[in-house]
């Protein structure tokens, strides 16, 4: 019997999020908790960071494979936002401040996976940022 094995995206947390979060992430992507000054691995789909870490992503460069960055903790800065604009990735802010807490981090969860097709907002997280960047055809 032959198995299809699909490679999942790569979902990166740059800050400490729940165990549940993990799980229920794990079931959609690769996911990585990572230390803020450890660097991206280049197949980075899906980033999740805090909002003092926007400045020093965008200065260190994002890799090319990201498609969305939820922020946690605070606003998104119009200059951030307008590079991931112009970049074509989607940024989600889902108002909640501690990732580390089970539900807040799934609302994390939900923005991150609607970002990619996933969960019943499948391709529009309810706290997408810069909205320009949905397709309303379908």
């Amino acid at each position: 019997m032959m198995r299809l094995s699909l490679s999942r995206h790569r979902c990166v947390s740059l800050l400490p999020l729940a165990a549940g979060a993990v799980r229920r992430l794990d079931d959609f992507f690769a996911v990585d908790c990572l230390d803020a000054d450890e660097c991206l691995p280049a197949d980075t789909a899906a980033l999740i960071v805090r909002s003092c870490m926007l400045a020093g992503l965008r200065q260190n460069g994002l890799p090319a494979s990201v498609r969305s960055v939820t922020v946690v903790g605070g606003a998104v800065s119009a200059d951030f936002l307008d590079h991931m604009c112009a970049r074509r990735v989607l940024v989600t802010c889902p108002g909640v401040d501690d990732a580390a807490c089970e539900d807040q981090a799934m609302e994390v969860c939900h923005d991150v996976m609607a970002a990619f097709g996933f969960g019943r907002l499948g391709a529009r997280p309810r706290n997408v940022v810069n909205d320009v960047l949905l397709c309303d055809c379908c």
